[in-house]
């Protein structure tokens, strides 16, 4: 065997072992939260955890990029600044749920339970939010370009400062919800979408 082919045999075993490593680290880390409710800046990538119980957990900063959370129970659990990129969360119920300053893109929250949750400056761009509920969510100053909010239920939520170009509210309930000094460009909404004016929309914002 010559030195080129040393050196790539070499190279894929430290590959090997690194991912080994990581899998290892994830089912540990896995393992200290289901035992402890808390895994604090855990690396928690791909992890499974669908329909978990987790109320009141501590995941802050944790990373759940990819992550299966689907029908979850995360009822005030601590998430400030977590990543949870790509993850799955539909159906979970994340009610009061802290998530400001959590990295959202491309996350899935379909059908999630979400009242009183507080996504403070979140940055959630080509995250889909369809038929979720959404009451008194905190969404001051968020990043939520191009969402996909259609048919949710947003009474008396706060978009203050928010930046939602593109989002698409075809069909949802925006009852009472506050916009202002919100980026509405391009924002969809339909004769299906109730504005928070609580008249049919489309809507007109200011």
């Amino acid at each position: 065997m010559n030195t080129r082919h040393l050196l790539f045999v070499s190279m894929l075993g430290m590959s090997v072992g690194i991912g080994w490593a990581q899998e290892l680290a994830g089912k540990s880390a896995a393992a200290q939260l289901l035992r402890t409710n808390a895994c604090q800046n855990c690396n928690l990538t791909q992890v499974n955890l669908a329909g978990i119980n987790l109320i009141g957990a501590n995941l802050a900063g944790a990373n759940l990029s990819g992550a299966n959370l689907a029908s979850a129970v995360l009822l005030g659990a601590d998430m400030r600044n977590a990543i949870l990129n790509g993850a799955n969360l539909s159906h979970a119920n994340i009610s009061g749920v802290n998530l400001s300053g959590s990295q959202l893109a491309k996350t899935n929250l379909d059908d999630a339970v979400a009242s009183r949750a507080n996504l403070y400056q979140a940055s959630a761009t080509g995250a889909s939010f369809r038929h979720a509920k959404l009451e008194y969510v905190n969404f001051e100053g968020a990043e939520l370009k191009g969402v996909n909010f259609e048919g949710a239920d947003f009474y008396e939520a706060s978009f203050l400062f928010a930046e939602l170009a593109n989002a698409n509210f075809e069909g949802a309930d925006l009852s009472a919800a506050d916009f202002s000094d919100a980026n509405m460009l391009d924002v969809r909404t339909g004769l299906k979408t109730t504005c928070p004016n609580f008249q049919a929309g489309p809507c007109k914002f200011k």
